[in-house]
């Protein structure tokens, strides 16, 4: 009674009977099946439905993986399409500034080039000049060599005459054999110096000659000027009469003496200027002749070939003065015819014979004076050549010197 009781209660149908129980109840069990068969195709589909979820997250999550391993290749892809665009500016950058540079160093080198074809042309010039500076040179180096051989004497220049012993001294052999050259060079300088080393004492000696030789000149000359001097005496107490020619005529001679005593005074004087000029030059000269008896034997030869011309002016003046006078006392003896007058006249004559002698001994000794003004000129010159020689010659010498160095 209780079971039927609580059937009702749980079917909720307290006033059915058994057979609405029953009914009820097999109800109740077909709807069990049916929802346990509904429950089992639940639990089917859900298992299907569990199953496909599973299979979705596993293929979510190998999509995942997927998509991740894509992002990751798309942020690689990414990173290197940013390192390519990078280096493609680079590269841009780097090509144009390649090519800018390309651009300066082709203009640079067409400058080069032309500053290139600049220099060819420049050392072309200059070794043209070089060229012509060696052959100036050892053509200057050849007229020295042969001035100074020259200068050294004959022997001296066919004893030294080659080059290192093997040739002579030419433009080919002084450009292929200088040093052997400019020992040849120095030797003939040295030889120079020993051979000019007495030239101020032959200088000397020479000024002493030629003063004494003034002396010389002077003390004759004194000699004629009181010779003339006691002839003037004697023509004064000779010839009372012809008081007035005959002052006219000494007169005449005593200006003729004044005179020839300024031209003394004046020959005096150069040849103090001379000696002076001579003591102050003390620099030897190298212009010497091959020896130096020549240069005295020449100035000998020509003063006494100048003495011999003022003599000779002097015998040939007397000659044709005496004749003169032997003329004009023949003339006037006869016309005369008187023989208290021809002491006078012979008085007359010889004094007008002096005078013409005066005269002669005038220009002799002009000529004396100017040879001997001229022998002093050409050795004053010749002394201010030979030291201008000296110096160049040592100027080269150093030269040479300091470019073997």
């Amino acid at each position: 009674m209780e079971l039927e009781g609580n059937l009702r209660e749980a079917l909720g149908d307290l006033n059915g009977t058994r057979s609405s129980l029953l009914s009820s109840i097999s109800k109740l069990q077909r709807e069990l099946e049916n929802t346990i068969r509904d429950l089992d195709t639940t639990k089917a589909a859900l298992a299907e439905k569990e199953r496909l979820i599973k299979q979705r997250d596993a293929l979510l999550e190998s999509h995942g993986l997927e998509s991740r391993k894509l992002a990751d290749i798309l942020d690689k892809e990414r990173q290197a399409h940013r390192t390519t665009k990078h280096q493609f500016e680079t590269f841009q950058k780097t090509q144009q500034h390649t090519e800018r540079t390309l651009s300066q160093q082709e203009s640079r080198v067409l400058e080069l080039e032309a500053s290139r074809q600049q220099d060819r042309r420049k050392l072309a010039t200059l070794e043209n000049s070089f060229k012509d500076q060696l052959n100036e040179r050892n053509n200057l180096l050849l007229a020295l060599w042969n001035r100074l051989s020259a200068l050294c004497g004959s022997d001296w220049a066919h004893n030294n005459r080659l080059i290192n012993g093997r040739a002579l001294p030419t433009l080919e052999t002084i450009s292929t054999m200088l040093p052997g050259f400019s020992k040849n060079l120095i030797a003939a300088v040295k030889t120079l110096e020993t051979l000019v080393g007495d030239f101020q004492t032959r200088i000397r000696s020479v000024e002493r000659d030629l003063w004494k030789e003034y002396q010389t000149l002077e003390s004759t000359l004194e000699l004629r000027t009181k010779t003339l001097d006691r002839l003037e005496t004697m023509a004064r107490s000779a010839i009372p009469g012809a008081r007035g020619d005959s002052k006219r005529e000494m007169e005449k001679l005593k200006e003729i003496n004044r005179n020839l005593r300024i031209e003394i005074g004046t020959l005096r004087a150069a040849n103090e200027v001379q000696t002076g000029a001579y003591g102050l030059d003390t620099s030897p000269s190298p212009s010497v002749p091959t020896g130096p008896r020549n240069r005295t034997t020449d100035k000998a030869i020509s003063s006494t070939l100048t003495r011999h011309h003022s003599a000779s002016t002097v015998e040939t003046t007397e000659r044709a003065i005496s004749s003169r006078g032997r003329s004009r006392g023949g003339e006037v003896g006869p016309s005369i015819g008187e023989e208290e007058y021809r002491p006078d006249l012979m008085w007359q004559v010889r004094l007008r014979e002096l005078e013409y002698k005066l005269k002669a001994e005038r220009e002799a000794r002009m000529l004396d004076r100017n040879s001997a003004i001229q022998r002093l000129e050409e050795k004053s010159r010749e002394n201010e050549e030979l030291a201008a020689e000296v110096a160049r010659n040592r100027a080269k010498t150093e030269m040479d010197k300091e470019k073997s160095k």
